[in-house]
This record gives C-alpha cells, sequence and structure tokens, in this order.
C-alpha cells in the first residue's frame, strides 16, 4: 500500500516542508556584515575628568537605537552599506571571537543618552575578550558628529552606575586603542 504525502498528519507535513527548506538555505549564506568607519577619538591623557565634564549634563536615556540621531547612527552603520553594526539589548551578537555568522555585529547596546548637543553610546563589545565601552560624542549642526572619547567602562547598568565607575576611576582607554 502506498502512502501519499495528503494521508500524513498536517504537522508532520509542515515539519517535512519546514526541514526541506532548511536544507535548501543551508547553503545559502547571509551577507557578511562590513566594517564601521573608522573614527578619530581622542586617546591621550586621563580619560576621567574630560567624561565626568561630558556626563555632567541631563541625557535621555536610549535603549533602542532607532530613538539616536542619526549621525551617531552613521558611526554605527557598515561603510558602504545601510546595516547597523551594533544591536539593541538582548539581542544576538558575536560574543566572542568565533564567527559563527559573519552577518551579526560584535557590538551590542547596553544604553545610551542623548542631550541637546551630546550623545554617549554605552555598549559591550565581543572578541577574545569581551568588554564594554562608552563612545562619546557632541553632536554638530547638519546631522554632523564630533568623535569626543571612547574608553573601556565596565558594563554600567543605568547611568548613575556609569558616572560612579568613572569617577573611580574604573576606566581606561588602554584596552581600545586600536578598536573599531
Amino acid at each position: 500500500m502506498q502512502t501519499r504525502a495528503s494521508d500524513w498528519p498536517k504537522s508532520s507535513r509542515l515539519r517535512l516542508l519546514l526541514a526541506a527548506i532548511a536544507i535548501i538555505c543551508h547553503g545559502c549564506k547571509a551577507q557578511p556584515l562590513g566594517e564601521a568607519p573608522r573614527l578619530e577619538f581622542q586617546q591621550e591623557g586621563d580619560p576621567r575628568p574630560e567624561i565626568e565634564a561630558f556626563l555632567h549634563d541631563d541625557f535621555t536615556i536610549v535603549k533602542d537605537l532607532r530613538r539616536l540621531p542619526r549621525s551617531v547612527l552613521r558611526a554605527f552603520t557598515e561603510e558602504g552599506g545601510s546595516r547597523l553594526v551594533i544591536v539593541n539589548p538582548g539581542k544576538e551578537f558575536l560574543e566572542t571571537d568565533v564567527v559563527y555568522d559573519s552577518s551579526l555585529p560584535n557590538k551590542r547596546l547596553i544604553f545610551a543618552g542623548v542631550s541637546k548637543n551630546k550623545c554617549f553610546v554605552h555598549y559591550e563589545q565581543g572578541g577574545f575578550a569581551r568588554f564594554a565601552a562608552i563612545a562619546l560624542f557632541t553632536l554638530k549642526p547638519n546631522e554632523r558628529l564630533e568623535p569626543v572619547r571612547r574608553t573601556y567602562c565596565g558594563p554600567a547598568v543605568n547611568l548613575q552606575d556609569l558616572r560612579s565607575q568613572i569617577a573611580n576611576g574604573l576606566c581606561s582607554t588602554s584596552l581600545i586603542r586600536e578598536m573599531r
């Protein structure tokens, strides 16, 4: 007796279809993510006074990349492309230096802050050693951006925690001198 596909339960047909799609798409590779534009940040001297002064402002806290100014988003967009090289909190990213999906970014937003003419982005960066960083930007007219400072700080739970880490000297530029 021959069994036809239409005799199979609906759930079995769906599983078979999904398996076929998975087999076909296994060879399909997502386009690798490009590099972010190289930004020149101040790297010399003790970052603490400059960062403390910068963060002494009223910031609107942002936990969704779409709420950042366009000029800041461009700093986290692949060069010559349109994909972000950073993802929102809780989203998958490359946490280690093992690249299992080259279309995934190696940065994930922790939180950011936006004020009238300033913005900071606090994020995790994966790689050989996973760490957290903060990038400071001055927002200029005509959607221009001036990179101010980028430094390592432990992952902070909120702005007060970040300010406390900086005040206690827990930040350093030495870990990320050559970081993109």
